[in-house]
């Protein structure tokens, strides 16, 4: 009889020894998971402030692509202009040969149409060079824009990755606890039993 009462006793503080050690553990693994929670949500909280900033990227691209297209839109009209320009210096040269008994109104009329012709030739001019800065303007807000956009899709991907984190951790700090009152329990049973 006191064989088994000590063999027994030698059990049960083992059990209690196990017991002890596996909510030292359990408090060891809730702390490390209280931790990279905090992590988690700190990336989270970061991931949510980029995608904003994402959002406002894509608002501001937008509106950049829709401007560069108004202004290609305003140069083919003063490319227009320029044509009809062009178009009254040549019906004016032919007015200036046709005046006669006036050679000063005549060269007056010839004057104002080649003035009138060099400055249609420099709009022409400006609105080649302005319309292919703004093709190269276009081209780099639409790749910024493309950018953008697969950013953001990226910044949901994390989003969603960083959500399942949350939750598993969540998850394993909900089982840490679960185990530690069992742990508890069978301590508190194992005292009792001494």
């Amino acid at each position: 009889n006191g064989e088994l009462t000590s063999a027994l006793a030698t059990y049960v503080d083992r059990v209690e020894s196990m017991s002890q050690n596996t909510v030292s553990v359990v408090n060891d693994v809730s702390l490390k998971v209280k931790v990279g929670s905090e992590a988690v949500n700190q990336v989270h909280e970061g991931v949510l402030i980029l995608a904003q900033q994402n959002t406002t990227l894509q608002h501001r691209s937008k509106g950049l692509i829709e401007s560069l297209q108004t202004l290609s839109e305003m140069a083919v009209v003063v490319n227009q202009v320029a044509e009809r320009a062009d178009l009254v210096a040549w019906n004016s040269n032919i007015v200036a040969d046709q005046v006669q008994g006036s050679d000063d109104v005549a060269r007056a009329i010839s004057s104002a149409a080649t003035g009138i012709a060099q400055l249609a030739k420099k709009c022409r001019d400006a609105v080649g060079k302005i319309e292919s800065q703004l093709r190269i303007m276009n081209e780099s807000a639409r790749e910024t824009q493309h950018a953008v956009d697969s950013s953001q899709r990226e910044l949901t991907t994390l989003q969603d990755r960083s959500n399942k984190a949350l939750a598993s951790l969540g998850d394993i700090s909900a089982m840490t606890s679960s185990l530690r009152d069992s742990a508890d329990d069978v301590t508190k049973q194992t005292r009792v039993l001494q």
